[in-house]
């Protein structure tokens, strides 16, 4: 068998290592994506309560049944390969934004009333994760 030339095995390897570009940065597109979200969410929440005097306790609130201030895909609690939710009313809210696919691999987020969001690798984010950058 005759040896393979240093570019020939670069032809080999390039698809290979595109490949798996394509794959980090389609997670990575998705992680972007729920943080983008959650920050619709804040700003959902901040005029909401600006309109009734307390912040929305559901998704469905703020969605198009509701306030209309957020899309119906939002609404229902499932986006971009992550799940919504939103807890709280009254003063004070939360939202997750918790990965449905490869869980273990993925960021999750959490934000509340600060409108800091948060995130944490591999399980739920809480108050206390590190805050996204």
């Amino acid at each position: 068998m005759a040896a393979m030339s240093v570019s020939g095995r670069l032809l080999l390897i390039l698809p290979i290592l595109a490949c798996a570009c394509l794959g980090d940065s389609s997670d990575l597109a998705k992680e972007l994506g729920a943080v983008l979200q959650v920050r619709t969410l804040n700003n959902a929440q901040v005029q909401y309560y600006s309109q009734s005097g307390k912040y929305a306790s559901k998704l469905a609130e703020l969605g198009p049944a509701g306030a209309d201030l957020i899309p119906a895909e939002l609404a229902s609690g499932t986006k971009g390969g992550y799940r919504f939710t939103l807890a709280g009313g009254g003063e004070k809210y939360t939202i997750h934004a918790d990965p449905v696919e490869n869980p273990k691999e993925r960021r999750f987020f959490f934000s509340d009333e600060s409108a800091v969001i948060r995130q944490s690798r591999g399980a739920p984010a809480t108050a206390r994760s590190s805050e996204v950058a």
